[in-house]
């Protein structure tokens, strides 16, 4: 009875490895290694349980493998309202308080207690652009007030505000105000 039943229904699904399921699977739920401990036990020991109860065995652990991995889809999450606006006063303080340190996506979405991936489409649904930008432009826009500081160097102003270089820092800076931070500074001493 064994050979016929693992023959005929576990082996063309499972090969060879039919009678060890649970160490191939590697399923940390004690529940379902249970149910596949005593279906094994059961297929070597036939009087233990007869095929209306390995039937109903298989459908119990098709059941709970299903309700643990086959139903959530995280993928086709939807956004409608964006972050709501509790979390928004959340993102924009938690950003205020770390402008002169790294922001990275996790630490921002951990802050709202949401996954990076759903907390990115949800940011730019609620601010229109995406973090990394709204990031970069508060720091350009903070840049702004620190340039007008002659004292302060324009490469420590980059290093401050997690620009990797000078470079980077007048790049970015141009591309949000269409000049350079050493123009826009003398434009300011000019005006003073």
């Amino acid at each position: 009875m064994k050979n016929e039943i693992i023959e005929k229904s576990v082996k063309p699904i499972l090969g060879e490895s039919a009678i060890h399921p649970p160490s191939l699977l590697a399923i940390q739920n004690n529940w379902i290694l249970t149910l596949l401990n005593y279906i094994r036990v059961s297929l070597s020991e036939p009087k233990h349980c007869d095929s209306a109860c390995l039937e109903f065995i298989g459908t119990s652990l098709a059941i709970k493998i299903f309700e643990m991995f086959g139903k959530n889809d995280y993928s086709i999450a939807t956004i409608s309202g964006g972050l709501g606006s509790v979390r928004e006063k959340i993102v924009r303080r938690y950003i205020a308080d770390n402008i002169f340190n790294e922001i990275r996506l996790h630490d921002l979405a951990t802050s709202v207690n949401l996954s990076p991936n759903y907390f990115g489409r949800a940011f730019k649904k609620s601010f229109g652009i995406p973090p990394w930008r709204f990031i970069r432009e508060r720091r350009l826009n903070l840049a702004k007030e620190m340039l007008m500081d002659i004292d302060v160097p324009i490469t420590k102003i980059a290093i401050d505000l997690q620009f990797s270089s000078h470079s980077h820092f007048t790049t970015a800076f141009y591309e949000l105000t269409g000049t350079t931070p050493s123009k826009f500074r003398g434009s300011i001493l000019r005006k003073n």
